[in-house]
């Protein structure tokens, strides 16, 4: 493997020696719809702080 200007590395410290690992060109692309399911966070969050406001869980 060749590895160009701008190439990324991760860089870790094992016993006492430094390795070098090359990172893919995009690492996240693995994690894409990772955390997708039943229910938002955001969503659950949103509705909690509707609630503590005195809405009773109802969103404006």
């Amino acid at each position: 493997m060749r590895d160009k200007q701008g190439d990324r590395f991760d860089l870790q410290e094992i016993d006492g020696k430094l390795i070098l690992t090359p990172l893919r060109e995009k690492p996240f692309v693995g994690l894409y719809g990772a955390l997708k399911g039943g229910n938002s966070l955001t969503r659950l969050l949103q509705k909690e702080h509707a609630f503590e406001r005195g809405t009773g869980g109802k969103m404006r």
